[in-house]
C-alpha cells in the first residue's frame, strides 16, 4: 500500500483476499507503528461483510482504549504474580 478504501473494496469484492490476511488502518500514506494492524476476519467482525474497510475514527479509538485497557490489566495480573511468589506458604514475604 497504501491503497484507499474503494480499491481495497473492490479486490475484497473480487475474492482476492483470504481472512488471515493483514491490514493497517490510517489516516496517512506512511506505515506508523501505533495505528492498528487488523486481520480481514477481524474487520469483518467489526464493520460487517459488506464494507469492512469502512472503519469509523469513533470504533477505532474504542478498540485503542479496549486494547490498552486490556494491556494494563494483564500488567496489573503479572505484578500480582510476582508479588504472590514472593511470599512463602504461610503467607509471609520472603526476603530477597
Amino acid at each position: 500500500g497504501p491503497f484507499d478504501e474503494p480499491q481495497v473494496q473492490s479486490w475484497f469484492a473480487a475474492g482476492f483476499f483470504s481472512s488471515d490476511v493483514k491490514f493497517q488502518i490510517s489516516e496517512s500514506d506512511h506505515f506508523d507503528p501505533e495505528d492498528l494492524i487488523f486481520t480481514l476476519g477481524e474487520l469483518v467482525e467489526l464493520n460487517g461483510r459488506t464494507l469492512p474497510f469502512y472503519f469509523s475514527v469513533d470504533a477505532q479509538n474504542e478498540r485503542k482504549d479496549q486494547e490498552d485497557l486490556l494491556n494494563s490489566l494483564l500488567q496489573e495480573v503479572e505484578s500480582l504474580r510476582v508479588s504472590n511468589n514472593e511470599r512463602d506458604s504461610n503467607g509471609r514475604e520472603v526476603d530477597g
